[in-house]
Parts: C-alpha cells; structure tokens; sequence
C-alpha cells in the first residue's frame, strides 16, 4: 500500500512540475479542460498528501488503526472481522517505514527514478510515430495511465491504451490511428520484457502454472 502511495505521490509531482516549471505546450488545448487538469492534480495532490500524514499517523500509533476500525469489525462476521483486523495490523506494520525519513525520502527517490524511467519509455513510443509530444509532456499520460490501470482487466488491457490514446488525442492532437498504436507498443514494452523475465523467473524456481493453479485451490478450500 505504500508502495502505490508512493507512486501516486511521484506521478503527481511530476505532473505538477510538467504544468508549472515546464512549457506544456497546451495553448491549443480547450482552457476548460485544461483548468480540469491542473485541479484534478490539485487535489489529488492534497489527497496524497493527507495520506501521506495518515500513514504517519499509523505508524507512529499503531492502535489507532484498530481503534478505528473496531466499530466495523463489530459489525461483520467473525471470519471478515478476523481478516480485517489481520489487514488493519499488516498496514500499521507496513508504514514503519514511514517514521524513519531516511529511508522514507530513499524510497520516493527510487520511485522518481523508476517514473522517468517510465516516462522515457512513453516519449520512446510517441516519438516512434511522430507524434509532437515533448518528453515532460509524457508527465501528462502517465497521470492519465494510472486512471486507465485502474479498470479491472487482465494486464491493463483495455483501460492503458484508451488513457494513453485519449491524453494523446484531447491534448496533443494525435491522429487516433497513431495514437492508438502508440499506446499498443508502449504497453508492449512496458509488459513483455516484465512478463519475460517473470517466467524466466518461474522457471528457475521450479514453479509452473499447474503448481500455482493448484496452491490457489488449496488456499481456497482452507477460506471456505
């Protein structure tokens, strides 16, 4: 949970360095739309922020996390209760890290790098196609990316490409076609070499798909 709350801190704060401290290039882009944008990265920034202290709140008092979360453990059955009292413990346990700064402005280094990282791939894409996207405009479609990652599909099919497209199309003025097959190699090399390395990975290890079908049934039949 930490993890994701630092990316969505880091990808806010680069959105918000691509509308301030850069040239977007926007003019042409509707003034509304644009107003939208920059509010939505305001708030959500605040919102980050805010759980941000949340999770220093936590760490710093463990029981605040169950003190809050007694009420509705109260009112669910004994097996829900038991796992939402297991979750509330493994969240108050997982902000440690939180409480010590070091590691905590280590880790949100860590993640600028792994974002521009990202961002170089998105420019690498757009620019495969020619399409007139400065490499701080990639800021803009990854805040978008992570609206469209958060549709429930396998892999991010689906909801990826359809941000990707739409940020190229609404605010670059990309043809559709090519900004459609953009978002088809970004995702391609934005997964494969992951999902390659993954099973390479697997196999080292011994693990097939059998085995986990198998440890994800066995799992199931204890829950039941």
């Amino acid at each position: 949970m930490l993890e994701r709350l630092l990316d969505l801190i880091t990808v806010l704060l680069l959105l918000g360095a691509f509308l301030t401290l850069f040239d977007p290039g926007l003019e042409h882009v509707d003034a509304r739309m644009l107003a939208a944008v920059k509010l939505g990265a305001t708030v959500s920034g605040v919102g980050s922020l805010v759980a941000l202290w949340a999770a220093f709140t936590v760490a710093g008092r463990p029981g605040a996390l169950d003190w809050v979360l007694r009420p509705v453990s109260r009112l669910l059955p004994r097996r829900a209760a038991e796992i939402v009292d297991g979750l509330a413990t493994k969240v108050a346990s997982g902000f440690a890290v939180v409480r010590q700064p070091g590691v905590l402005v280590g880790a949100l280094a860590v993640s600028v790098v792994l974002w521009l990282t990202i961002a170089l791939g998105a420019w690498a894409a757009v620019s495969a196609y020619r399409l007139a996207v400065p490499f701080t405009g990639t800021f803009l479609l990854l805040a978008l990316l992570l609206v469209g990652v958060a549709v429930p599909t396998p892999g991010a099919v689906g909801g990826f490409h359809a941000a990707f497209q739409l940020g190229l199309t609404a605010f670059y003025a990309a043809p559709p076609d090519r900004a459609a097959a953009a978002a088809i190699v970004f995702h391609a090399i934005s997964f494969v070499p992951v999902a390659l390395a993954g099973l390479v990975l697997m196999a080292q290890e011994g693990v097939t798909f059998a085995s986990i079908r198998h440890a994800a049934a066995g799992k199931n039949d204890e829950g039941s």
